[in-house]
């Protein structure tokens, strides 16, 4: 979207993700959740599986990179 303010044209975009592990704010009322919500800060980076790791090897041969 775009539009004018004071003499100048401004751009407001917004963008939207989808997590991996969802997190929901106390107080929601989401029965469909699941995620770390006992420990919301703690960080448990995501593990790469070998078929993963594969797949990637055979791109980066296939597209000569």
């Amino acid at each position: 979207m775009q539009a004018e303010e004071d003499g100048e044209m401004v751009q407001v975009a917004i963008t939207m993700t989808c997590p991996k592990t969802p997190f929901m704010a106390e107080g929601t009322m989401d029965t469909f959740a699941e995620g770390n919500f006992s420990k919301p800060d703690e960080y448990k980076p995501a593990e790469i599986t070998s078929d993963e790791i594969n797949n990637v090897r055979k791109l980066i041969k296939e597209l000569g990179l």
